[in-house]
């Protein structure tokens, strides 16, 4: 009980913080903005060929905002930045790419190339943006989250040595072979061949590298890492970006088996930095069943003052969806969003799905979203559509003209939400 109560005091003490500095621009991002205030596109396009860094990654972020309206012309200029010398320009492009969604396919073979670069945070970015930017026809099945046992070790060789091998590796005296072994762990795969408790014992390493690979490597490792949610949330105050960044990813991945970590991801919301931001909403939405995380993700919902906001509001958004039956408190603030002229409102209609069953008033908005200018919204829309159920059949007319929709995505999904209901609404 006491621990409870702490954990809602801390809540509450995080909200009044945030609802303040949500609203409020920091002098920084307001001196960001007026530099590209009234920049033309092709402006910030030569920008990505700045001698400055600065000027380049802000170019980048600003042509973030403007690619979803205009992906022909950003997506090209982006993905040539994906090569940059420096990582957080290459970082600022890959963010910029996400914002953008499917419209960025021409940038996937570029974001590929990223899963082997040498910054971490580049890395963990394009694994998102790739599963971001790829189609998909159908919504994902639930993840099962049943921890599972490790396999004996193999004896496969990884870079010429067996996985063993690099957890020994992982103990040396040098501080170049740790980081190298850590950087071989997070690569390794099938990870389940990974014991938890060397890559636990690891994230308290005196190299920075080591601890953020370490991080990335229990990422991967899923539910079955639960051993390392406490060490994990004390590298949520690590002086290393990369390496909180990496924890914040890692807890995410274990999702609802790291519950005790919804409380100090609530309190990193308040820390106005666009790029970790949408990594805490993300990782709330895969770990908070109980609802904890609501109230703040709204808050994350409405911003719409910092540089990157519409990719932090879509990302709120889906994270209330993922939630489940306790975000319900969300819908009318997902249906004015879902409303709104907004580039992200495709996580709107995302989420009205997992949270609107048997909801009219839900439907009747979806419904209303099939005739949205946006390809991805109306296959979007019409895919929650079905998930909602039969109080979707109201709206059947207008979600058979979608099988004549000119964007074939759209046709799959309006055929497959047809015949959902037909079967009542099971899948």
């Amino acid at each position: 009980m006491t621990t409870c109560f702490r954990q809602m005091k801390i809540v509450a003490v995080f909200l009044c913080g945030l609802c303040l500095q949500g609203m409020v621009p920091s002098a920084a991002a307001q001196s960001r903005d007026a530099q590209n205030e009234g920049k033309s596109l092709s402006q910030l396009v030569a920008d990505l060929k700045d001698r400055d860094p600065a000027v380049r990654e802000q170019a980048a972020k600003a042509l973030g905002a403007l690619g979803r309206r205009s992906p022909a012309d950003v997506v090209k200029p982006l993905a040539e930045v994906l090569q940059d010398e420096n990582a957080k320009v290459r970082l600022a492009a890959v963010i910029a790419l996400g914002s953008i969604g499917p419209n960025a396919q021409e940038a996937l073979p570029a974001l590929k190339l990223l899963l082997e670069d040498g910054d971490g945070g580049v890395r963990r970015a394009a694994v998102g943006v790739i599963r971001r930017i790829t189609p998909r026809n159908v919504p994902d099945r639930p993840r099962d989250t049943t921890p599972k046992p490790a396999p004996p070790h193999p004896t496969k060789l990884h870079n010429g040595k067996t996985v063993d091998q690099w957890l020994e590796q992982l103990k040396s005296a040098n501080e170049k072979e740790r980081v190298e072994a850590a950087y071989q762990l997070v690569n390794y795969r099938p990870s389940a061949h990974i014991p938890v408790e060397p890559i636990v014992a690891a994230l308290k390493d005196p190299s920075a590298k080591v601890r953020a690979d370490a991080a990335s490597a229990i990422s991967n490792l899923g539910p079955r890492a639960k051993a390392a949610v406490q060490p994990l949330i004390e590298l949520l105050e690590d002086p290393n970006f990369e390496v909180h960044s990496a924890a914040v990813d890692a807890l995410g991945n274990i999702g609802p088996e790291a519950a005790e970590a919804v409380a100090p991801l609530i309190l990193k919301l308040a820390k106005n930095d666009t790029i970790e931001l949408k990594h805490v909403v993300d990782a709330l939405g895969r770990i908070d069943r109980k609802g904890q995380s609501v109230q703040p993700l709204i808050i994350v919902l409405k911003r719409r003052n910092l540089p990157g906001d519409g990719l932090n509001r879509y990302k709120a958004a889906v994270a209330l969806g993922n939630i489940g039956a306790n975000a319900k408190d969300a819908i009318p603030e997902l249906l004015a969003f879902l409303r709104n002229d907004d580039d992200y409102r495709d996580g709107a209609a995302e989420a009205l799905g997992k949270l609107g069953k048997g909801n009219e008033q839900v439907a009747a908005a979806l419904a209303a979203a099939l005739k949205d200018s946006s390809v991805l919204v109306r296959k979007t829309a019409v895919i929650s559509l079905g998930l909602i159920g039969p109080v979707s059949n109201t709206h059947l007319p207008a979600i058979k003209t979608l099988l004549n929709d000119p964007d074939e995505d759209v046709r799959q999904a309006a055929a497959a939400t047809v015949q959902r209901l037909s079967r009542g609404g099971r899948s």
